[in-house]
């Protein structure tokens, strides 16, 4: 017979506090002279438990002081736990809030105005999943679904920026592997599928429904050299398409896969040179409609720890 009461000494607690300050400051003179200032105060309050090391839970509030926009109050719970020995459910909720850039605000170039009008993005997310944990070799993999809603979400518009008026949606699936199957050798693995509408039935811009990694990192006999090499794939996306005076028209980006490589050794605790070459295949993509991106490029450097 078991008891659902818990033991003073299974359960732990951790309580966490952090506070921020930060001013901003913007000036533009050129088109039009701008001389503005933001302050912005945070404060949170983090409370965790950890019961028998089987379930975990954390609550948490924050409280944002502005002085551009309204205060505003979020929070974040989360919950995981060991259903069985292999597996383990997790979940999370919470809420957020993004302020316009003070360039969106008050920026101003030939071909942008700011829109002082803007205001912050809210956000409603909520998330859960599962992991199953092998027993022949160290690794797990899991299985999650996600949804966020979003009010007054900030896109560009033409010259300058806006809110959308209806509510915009993302939800979709991810699905992400770990494995060791050596003290040396480990591989990582993920694909997620995501689904938008701006609520209007409308994709939203520069997020791909199709996104996959896979990454491997190997360890040599000498425990000093480490090499990596990691395959990304980015699916079609859309973006903004511009005419001459300025309506849009969503446009779909080709989807591209990116290989990159990597090589670092150890000399000593102190001393790691490295080196790596991103986007092997000198793949051409685009991220940004008309924005150009790096071809193969490469770079060799040293770390330096501690005292020599």
């Amino acid at each position: 017979m078991s008891s659902g009461l818990v033991a003073k000494d299974d359960l732990d607690h951790r309580i966490t506090f952090a506070a921020e300050h930060e001013e901003e400051d913007f000036y533009s003179k050129g088109f039009s002279t701008t001389d503005q200032e933001m302050d912005m105060s945070g404060f949170v309050l983090e409370y965790g438990a950890n019961i028998s090391d089987r379930f975990y839970v954390t609550v948490a509030g924050r409280r944002d002081l502005n002085s551009l926009f309204q205060n505003a109050n979020t929070y974040r719970l989360t919950f995981a736990g060991w259903v069985v020995d292999n597996v383990r459910v997790h979940t999370s909720k919470g809420t957020g809030i993004k302020n316009p850039t003070m360039f969106q605000l008050f920026g101003s170039t030939p071909t942008y105005t700011g829109n002082a009008d803007l205001r912050p993005e809210k956000n409603s997310t909520w998330d859960i999943g599962s992991e199953y944990h092998f027993d022949r070799v160290d690794g797990y993999v899991d299985l999650t679904y996600f949804h966020s809603d979003i009010d007054d979400l900030i896109v560009g518009a033409g010259l300058s920026s806006t809110n959308i008026p209806s509510d915009s949606d993302i939800q979709g699936v991810e699905l992400s592997v770990v494995l060791n199957p050596t003290q040396n050798l480990r591989l990582d693995g993920s694909y997620t599928y995501t689904d938008t509408d701006d609520g209007n039935g409308n994709e939203l811009v520069r997020r791909p429904k199709h996104l996959a990694s896979i990454n491997s990192s190997y360890l040599l006999s000498n425990q000093k050299t480490r090499l990596t090499a990691g395959i990304q794939y980015n699916g079609k996306q859309d973006d903004y398409e511009y005419d001459v005076f300025w309506n849009t028209t969503q446009v779909s980006l080709s989807d591209y896969t990116l290989v990159n490589a990597a090589i670092s050794h150890q000399f000593n605790e102190h001393i790691e040179l490295f080196g790596r070459v991103n986007n092997l295949l000198d793949e051409e993509y685009e991220e940004v409609l008309t924005y150009g991106t790096m071809g193969i490029n490469a770079m060799v450097g040293i770390t330096i720890k501690g005292g020599l």
